[in-house]
């Protein structure tokens, strides 16, 4: 499982693996836990380790 996160602060895309399957607050949790602030960035939670670029 994993996070990956947009961050509009700093123009760059953050992935974090998670062990299980998590809540969205889960998720937020672990998310402000790693110092990002939910009102700048976007985020998913997804199975595919992949990033794919277009």
């Amino acid at each position: 499982m994993y996070i990956t996160i947009l961050d509009y602060n700093s123009d760059s895309v953050a992935r974090i693996e998670v062990l299980e399957d998590m809540s969205k607050r889960g998720c937020e949790e672990v998310i402000i836990d790693r110092g990002f602030k939910l009102n700048n960035i976007e985020w998913m939670y997804h199975y595919d380790e992949e990033i794919y670029e277009y």
